[in-house]
């Protein structure tokens, strides 16, 4: 006989449990714990999820800018669809408006030329020496996905300030788990390794974000497993 299906665990109480049972391991900060989740469950994307997430991350201190600005990223892997329907809930457990940034901020940012620029350095950091051959890769799917992914993706998003990168490309593997795309994952978690982030780091954002989708986390791994793999040699 078959046995049933883990559960998955959608309660703030009992998230939370599970959530303090990894941050008591010390490899990721509480709080980048907290974003990954918001974003894990924003890409998820089931209702009931995604309250009782940021009902807990809220509750316990995560930053609200913050993890508004860990769902919103997520449109790249998600688009824009789930991540309106996240920062609803977001704005309706909070009683928080998103805010506007300051005139100067958002002029000198919001430019293409300036997210042309910030995206290809992102990017290279990010890629490392795998850059040229990614834009080659893209170039041969569409003409103009190199462009979009280093303009949009790395400029306009990826670049923005509230977050350094080392916390948005944790974001971004959390956001990932569920979504079971394991080359996008593979790209993050080296590209999270390649703006300072540790391997025990990167395999505590794989488990924060598998709480929410726990048949994905085998296969997650074995996908870090290889780009450690691939790090080392």
């Amino acid at each position: 006989m078959r046995k049933p299906p883990r559960r998955y665990r959608h309660t703030p109480k009992e998230l939370e449990s599970e959530l303090a049972e990894l941050e008591g391991a010390g490899a990721l900060e509480p709080t980048v714990a907290r974003l990954v989740m918001a974003a894990a469950a924003a890409t998820q994307g089931r209702p009931e999820t995604v309250r009782s997430v940021l009902t807990l991350v809220l509750g316990q201190g995560a930053p609200i800018a913050d993890v508004r600005e860990a769902i919103l990223q997520s449109y790249l892997f998600v688009g824009y669809p789930r991540v309106i329907n996240a920062l609803a809930t977001l704005h309706d457990v909070s009683g928080e408006d998103g805010g506007t940034p300051p005139a100067d901020l958002r002029l000198a940012a919001d430019t293409p030329l300036a997210w042309e620029a910030a995206g290809q350095a992102l990017c290279r950091r990010i890629y490392g020496r795998r850059y040229e051959k990614l834009l080659d890769t893209m170039v041969v799917l569409s003409a103009d996905l190199p462009r979009w992914m280093v303009l949009e993706g790395y400029g306009k998003v990826l670049s923005r300030p509230q977050l350094d990168s080392h916390t948005r490309e944790l974001v971004a593997v959390g956001s990932l788990v569920p979504l079971r795309v394991p080359e996008q994952l593979r790209a993050h978690s080296r590209g999270a390794l390649h703006v300072g982030a540790k391997p025990e780091e990167v395999r505590q954002t794989l488990r924060v974000a598998a709480l929410l989708c726990p048949r994905e986390l085998a296969g997650a791994e074995l996908v870090l497993e290889r780009v450690l793999g691939e790090v080392k040699s």
